[in-house]
């Protein structure tokens, strides 16, 4: 399995949850070598659930990315979508430092059918369509309420979408934005607001 596999899976919180959970259980294991691998695998499993609620609640920094025109692109009414090359090995980069949110103008039933397509419950943290705020880019109230929902300091977060007016929306809440063009120039823009991959 390569790392682009693994990295939505194990991050830093992940291995330190799972060292913590192990040091606690492997002394049970009483010298047995089998139980101790025994007990190492259920401290990855325990990680792997506390892991969510360390990761909203312990990362400060947050990057939102909207979903068409900068994961995947082409006309939602035809069915001719495709990913962005280069787009899902940066948010999976991300992902191993920061909470990683999605936030969509698309509406419930075409968000459904998209979400199971491209997976976007593996691909970021927390997936959000705007339609679950009763309101739509670029309404501010928007933003507020996924800050809200993932813990974020706006100051510490920042915005990519390929709409300016949406990216001014969120500076008007002291979000940093980017004007998404393509993965390389996102990524060099987030490197110089210091969130880095």
């Amino acid at each position: 399995m390569n790392s682009k596999t693994w990295s939505p899976f194990i991050d830093w919180i992940h291995i330190v949850l799972t060292a913590i959970f192990a040091l606690i259980l492997i002394p049970m294991a009483f010298g047995d070598v089998i139980s101790g691998l025994l007990l190492v695998v259920v401290a990855y499993g325990l990680a792997s659930f506390v892991r969510p609620f360390v990761k909203k609640y312990a990362v400060q920094k947050t990057v939102i990315f909207d979903i068409h025109g900068v994961y995947i692109t082409g006309d939602f009414y035809i069915e001719k979508l495709y990913e962005i090359e280069g787009t899902r090995e940066l948010i999976q980069r991300l992902r191993k430092k920061y909470k990683v949110a999605a936030l969509t103008n698309m509406g419930p039933e075409m968000f459904d059918v998209w979400s199971r397509k491209w997976k976007f419950d593996q691909t970021y943290d927390y997936v959000y369509y705007s339609g679950q705020f009763k309101a739509k880019k670029p309404d501010p109230s928007v933003f507020k309420a996924v800050l809200k929902e993932v813990n974020a300091d706006p100051r510490c977060t920042v915005f990519l979408d390929d709409t300016a007016e949406n990216v001014e929306a969120a500076k008007s809440m002291d979000i940093q934005g980017i004007v998404f063009k393509n993965p390389r120039q996102a990524e060099a823009e987030l490197c110089k607001m210091g969130f880095g991959p």
